[in-house]
């Protein structure tokens, strides 16, 4: 299970902004399993209902000129940020100053499917609500309303519903992204691998000196 290094992602406890922008974010190569088409579609179906939303992706890859013309024939320019590729400490940062993250992952026309994405972990660990998709192994991660919202893939009008639930019920934010960071706690933590790892070596050596 792949651990993150929970130090770089303090918990922080969101909530729905009185005024300003309400930023929801999305990390992920611009390739076409990760969603990106179908989120920009869920954003465009949210984004009259909810006028201060803007939707922030970190990420380089194939799809970002396809991308870049459907921000353009549809008026997003100043709405969807494309922000290109950002280190750890950055998107770190990025994930401090938002609000909800969304990753569409779907299975891509070669079949190409999901693990469980790094970007989730990160998201849910830095009390983030998420918004993802029954894909791959992201159910293992995420407890549909539970620890987050998980909609069918390549549906953008349910995953417009699950942005939605969160913008529309702000109250349930501090239930999901605390037990959301139970999860990553307890899976999750790269320092409580390691020990782990360690308890484990040190047992196989002793067992290998008995005998």
């Amino acid at each position: 299970m792949g651990g993150l290094d929970l130090d770089l992602y303090p918990f922080v406890q969101r909530t729905l902004p009185n005024e300003g922008e309400i930023r929801i974010l999305s990390v992920a190569r611009l390739v076409e399993k990760k969603g990106f088409l179908t989120l920009l579609k869920a954003f465009q179906r949210i984004h009259q209902e909810y006028p201060r939303t803007t939707l922030h992706i970190i990420g380089t890859g194939k799809d970002g000129e396809k991308l870049r013309i459907f921000i353009d024939e549809n008026q997003l320019n100043e709405r969807v940020f494309l922000r290109g590729p950002m280190d750890s400490n950055q998107i770190s940062n990025e994930l401090r100053d938002s609000h909800l993250f969304c990753l569409a992952s779907e299975t891509g026309e070669d079949g190409d499917v999901e693990g469980i994405p790094n970007a989730l972990k990160e998201a849910m660990a830095s009390g983030l609500p998420v918004i993802s998709t029954f894909h791959g192994g992201i159910p293992e991660l995420i407890e549909h309303k539970k620890t987050g919202y998980l909609v069918p893939e390549k549906d953008d009008l349910k995953l417009a519903q699950g942005l939605k639930y969160f913008l529309s019920h702000p109250r349930v934010w501090k239930r999901y992204t605390r037990s959301a960071r139970q999860v990553i706690d307890e899976n999750f933590d790269l320092n409580k691998q390691i020990i782990e790892q360690q308890r484990l070596y040190s047992l196989i050596e002793k067992n290998n000196e008995i005998n």
